[in-house]
């Protein structure tokens, strides 16, 4: 009987995901401030922006739990994420129409068009497909 091998994650995905948590402490730490000093905006704005650090911080653990399942080789983990990068850089497009000029959010749309195309490249597809099965393909 031979041993089964594990599939190698590429250091792509390991980016990938350092980042995606990198992001998702950074969005957390936002919301806790936002919610930690409501005091200090008009009555008028409290509720709306306690409703928005709760979410910041819910969509957060969401992320964290997202870039775990990518870390251990979950497919629907890196099609989760691909499609949560995709809406981030509408998103950022959006901002930038909006705007009416091209500044930070240019750099968010090809920061996540990087992150979508490093997840979902032939190595990374591999590590995906054989880390689901538990076997390399030869």
């Amino acid at each position: 009987m031979r041993a089964q091998r594990k599939a190698r994650r590429p250091r792509s995905v390991s980016v990938v995901v350092v980042l995606c948590y990198i992001g998702a402490l950074l969005q957390a730490g936002m919301g806790i401030l936002l919610i930690t000093f409501l005091d200090e905006l008009p009555k008028e704005a409290t509720s709306v922006a306690a409703a928005t650090g709760v979410f910041m911080i819910l969509v957060s653990l969401g992320m964290f739990g997202v870039g775990y399942f990518v870390w251990i080789g979950r497919n629907w983990a890196r099609i989760t994420l691909s499609v949560l990068l995709a809406a981030g850089c509408c998103i950022a497009v959006a901002d930038m129409i909006a705007a009416g000029k091209i500044g930070p959010s240019l750099l968010d749309a090809l920061i996540y068009l990087a992150l979508i195309v490093a997840l979902n490249g032939e190595g990374s597809k591999e590590y995906f497909r054989t880390a689901r099965s538990g076997r390399t393909r030869r």
